[in-house]
């Protein structure tokens, strides 16, 4: 068995896929998780990410969305983050809404 420690991110998407299928009557397991794995990212799927401070929430690119601690969604949009909940914000009173999950960035629907 690999220990999760020195899988790479694809190695995990697919225990995690073998995991998620495994009381499935016919689980998804070896590689065709990997098979699946590769075509989920080739299509741009990521895992979700936690950020917890201002310099990750500053570090973000234009366009990104991330859910906040209040579970409002927000896009940065030229340099604020806007939501629907609230008012613009800049990234230091984003932060306080944190930690957050980010959910897409423009680099990964490449």
């Amino acid at each position: 068995m690999i220990h999760v420690s020195s899988m790479n991110a694809r190695e995990r998407f697919a225990a995690d896929i073998s995991a998620a299928t495994d009381h499935w009557n016919l689980p998804i397991i070896g590689s065709d998780a990997e098979k699946i794995a590769v075509e989920l990212e080739e299509k741009g799927y990521r895992k979700p990410r936690t950020i917890t401070t201002r310099d990750e929430v500053a570090a973000l690119p234009e366009g990104s969305v991330l859910i906040d601690s209040s579970g409002d969604v927000a896009q940065l949009r030229h340099g604020l983050w806007c939501s629907y909940e609230t008012s613009a914000m800049t990234h230091h009173r984003m932060a306080k809404y944190t930690p957050a999950t980010v959910i897409y960035t423009p680099e990964e629907a490449k």
